[in-house]
């Protein structure tokens, strides 16, 4: 595998990879922090892996008829492991511009290594069976520097998957055993972390659940049967609410804490609570609490005063 150009593709290919990794993933997304994304940290685990092979393959050896095989394989189960993850991304969280197009530039980068790539390998598997060591002086030297980055931030993010798996693994049952009867709660905010283990204890309680979510695509993390709302607006005059959880909000573990992250994460809790204490005065039967989070505590009040 001699071609410059092929190597020179590669080169670009990995610092943008690097690039979306440190920015993206570790500084402002901050992934590994986010019980949402543990498929898609499961995604990269495995997918890093398997550049760690290519990457090793490609720079030190040279593998003919069924082990070239092997690496078209790795290379479509790669293909594979992308476009689901494109998938989970859509659905999971908002990705911000600059990753998308990071995103784009990676895709279409790709795809020039493999016009380049897959006919040699074509061709490597009409050979007899073999390994081959080789050596292309910095292009290996740095094939092998980059296989050992991306399998360790692989295991990395294999590790917070798990992680974040223990975070949802504990039980419900009990979360909710101070309220008597059957109530209808309003919850605001219902993806989220704390919502979403909120929503599977009330319903699991046998209570009934209004669920507003920013993007319903994400509802399906919520324990049925409940009732899904886009927006306040929704909710009728006389509708029947016993108690209000607003848990509705920014995310703030998502990014840096810039002067504009702070604006958003102070405005997005003031105009929630302000929609809530709006739906509370225009109600027929006003709930009887409410319980708004704010990230970083909780002010709980008498929903009949909270309109005065």
């Amino acid at each position: 595998m001699t071609s410059s150009l092929l190597w020179i593709l590669i080169a670009i290919q990995i610092a943008m990879g690097a690039f979306d990794t440190f920015y993206h993933h570790e500084m402002t997304e901050r992934l590994a922090w986010r019980p949402s994304q543990r498929r898609e940290l499961q995604l990269h685990g495995v997918r890093n892996l398997l550049y760690a092979l290519l990457f090793l393959t490609l720079g030190w050896l040279e593998v003919h008829g069924f082990w070239a095989m092997i690496v078209i394989a790795v290379l479509v189960a790669e293909l594979v492991i992308t476009l689901m993850d494109f998938a989970e991304e859509d659905m999971s969280r908002k990705l911000p511009a600059s990753e998308r197009i990071n995103h784009t530039l990676l895709a279409l980068n790709y795809g020039a290594i493999l016009v380049l790539l897959m006919p040699m390998l074509i061709e490597w598997t009409a050979r007899p069976a073999g390994i081959k060591p080789v050596y292309y002086g910095f292009w290996s030297i740095l094939a092998a520097a980059s296989a050992a980055g991306v399998a360790l931030f692989g295991l990395r993010d294999l590790a917070a998957s798990k992680r974040l798996a223990r975070l949802n693994s504990a039980p419900t049952k009990g979360l909710v055993d101070g309220l008597t009867g059957r109530q209808t709660i309003l919850v605001t905010g219902a993806t989220g972390f704390i919502g979403s283990r909120l929503v599977s204890g009330l319903v699991d309680a046998g209570h009934q659940v209004i669920a507003l979510v920013r993007n319903p695509a994400k509802a399906e993390v919520l324990r049925p049967p409940i009732t899904l709302i886009t927006s306040l607006d929704q909710l009728p005059g006389d509708a029947r609410i016993d108690a209000i959880v607003n848990l509705a909000g920014e995310p703030i573990g998502n990014g840096l804490w810039t002067e504009a992250k702070r604006r958003k994460i102070i405005d997005s809790r003031i105009n929630m609570t302000n929609d809530v204490v709006r739906l509370i005065a225009r109600l027929e039967c006003r709930p009887s609490v409410l319980v708004s989070g704010s990230a970083i505590g909780v002010v709980w009040t008498m929903a009949g005063s909270a309109s005065d």
